[in-house]
């Protein structure tokens, strides 16, 4: 086993995890007190909370376990897999990024967290490290100099200006399409469970934008292939092109549960929720199986991301009052 230490060492992090118990008690609570108290006590590294912890307070302190995590896990990994996991972790670089620009671009900052970016970019990301500070686009633009990402925002301007009426998804859809097609390149003939786990994502992710788009935009069939992730037919569960042409996001909806990619799919949740719920379990798959490489690695952060999105959930959920049924059809951890 080329890592067994490091399998030792990652189910001893994930041991302190909370379990899935650990959620549904947590779910139980009746007030954002009892919630946060029990928090802390599964997890002691969650201790710094405040008895009435905001959303922003939570996510921040999640990410900060979360990229401890990340620096420990660098340390066990030979020259080729670091390469792989680099890569592979540059989506919390993009989520970044994506963040910053919707604050700036739709004036809007629901759900932004300036304190979380902030140790992503000083800890992690430190080419865009001070982004947050951005207050305009020109500025923002400027952190993004020495990154592939300025290049996109490029594409969409007009005389060196971002466009008024901008599509930022298609924006985010061109800095996802980046990420997902270098981390398969640079896992191609490496890492045979690593490039499977990456094509399914791909191929679910694919549909999920065409969903999208047939719900909320009005694309041609020809934007709309520019869109997608294009893949090797042999390695596509999924013919995305058998999708193209039907008219709406429910006909999508239908067609995909005849096909039962997803073999126990829930009518009462949405769509996504179904995706993220069958991407859980995979993940979880991965990371419990017997052999060990970088693919249990990369499998590990996706469930610890999974799961805090969980426990922010719950503890908003109890926050704003929302009944037990309402806030577990949110979770994906089931």
């Amino acid at each position: 086993m080329k890592y067994a230490n490091s399998k030792a060492k990652l189910s001893g992090m994930y041991a302190k995890r909370l379990k899935k118990s650990d959620l549904q008690e947590l779910l139980h609570q009746n007030n954002l007190k009892s919630a946060i108290m029990i928090l802390k006590t599964k997890n002691l590294e969650l201790n710094e909370l405040d008895e009435s912890a905001r959303r922003i307070q939570i996510e921040t302190v999640l990410d900060k376990i979360l990229i401890t995590d990340i620096v420990k896990i660098k340390r066990l990994l030979d020259k080729k897999d670091k390469e792989i996991f680099k890569w592979f972790i540059e989506k919390y670089k993009i989520r970044c990024i994506k963040s910053v620009f919707r604050k700036l671009y739709s004036k809007t900052i629901v759900h932004y967290n300036p304190e979380s970016i902030k140790i992503w970019t000083e800890s992690i990301f430190k080419d865009i490290d001070g982004i947050q500070n951005a207050e305009t686009i020109d500025e923002f633009l400027g952190f993004l100099s020495k990154t592939q990402y300025k290049k996109v925002f490029e594409n969409f301007s007009d005389n060196e200006s971002l466009t008024k009426d901008l599509n930022i998804f298609e924006i985010e859809n061109e800095m996802d399409k980046i990420y997902l097609n270098k981390l398969i390149d640079i896992s191609k003939n490496k890492n045979d469970r690593l490039e499977k786990m990456i094509l399914k994502k791909i191929d679910l992710m694919n549909l999920l934008w065409l969903y999208r788009i047939k719900k909320y935009y009005n694309f041609s069939e020809d934007k709309i292939k520019e869109i997608f992730i294009k893949q090797e037919k042999d390695n596509s569960k999924l013919e995305i092109k058998q999708f193209l042409s039907l008219e709406n996001d429910t006909e999508i909806l239908e067609n995909f549960q005849k096909k039962a990619y997803i073999k126990k799919y829930e009518v009462s949740l949405s769509f996504e929720q179904n995706i993220n719920i069958y991407l859980y379990k995979e993940y979880y798959k991965i990371f419990k199986s017997q052999m060990f490489d970088i693919s249990n690695i990369c499998a590990y952060i996706n469930l610890i991301e999974m799961e805090n999105t969980d426990i922010v959930r719950i503890i908003e959920g109890i926050r704003y009052g929302l009944s037990k049924e309402e806030i577990q059809k949110k979770l994906v951890t089931k």
